[in-house]
């Protein structure tokens, strides 16, 4: 449960983290790797490969698998769900998480999951930060952390709350 609680602490730190950031999805992002790169203000995914994916619904956990129980991670599907909310619309949020479905590079960048796709991700992430950088932004660090914070206090208050095993 300290890794869970951890990673919804780093989610939220990068939710409003005082820079702009930029994710480079190179391959595939699904779950917690997705939730990391969503928290990001802008992403950028490679167009030739990889998908992007909430694919819980196809692990098909019940009561029975790896000691799972239900409701053995209070508050944790509120704290995914939070972080997405924080980001997309709520049309995309239910297709990710009731159908499962593995978005390649076109489709995310239609649906809106990423800002950008390339054969050359790391170039095309670096080119979209810098076009920050050239503003002045790195001046500004204190403007962007309290706009980012007011983008998500709601969401980010959700994701700091600690969360015990039942």
């Amino acid at each position: 449960m300290e890794f869970l609680n951890n990673f919804y602490i780093l989610a939220a730190r990068l939710l409003t983290l005082s820079v702009i950031t930029v994710a480079g999805i190179n391959g595939h992002a699904f779950a917690g790797g997705w939730l990391i790169a969503a928290c990001c203000d802008y992403r950028v995914m490679n167009k030739n490969k990889g998908f992007v994916c909430m694919n819980e619904i196809d692990m098909n956990l019940t009561p029975n698998d790896s000691n799972i129980e239900v409701g053995m991670f209070p508050g944790v599907d509120l704290k995914m769900t939070s972080v997405l909310q924080s980001k997309f619309s709520q049309r995309i949020i239910r297709d990710m998480y009731l159908t499962g479905k593995r978005y390649t590079a076109p489709e995310a960048l239609v649906a809106g999951l990423v800002d950008d796709i390339s054969d050359e991700v790391l170039n095309a992430s670096f080119r979209l930060a810098n076009t920050f950088a050239s503003k002045g932004i790195e001046r500004n660090r204190r403007t962007i952390e309290t706009l980012k914070w007011e983008m998500v206090r709601t969401n980010v208050s959700i994701l700091r709350a600690r969360t015990s095993l039942l």
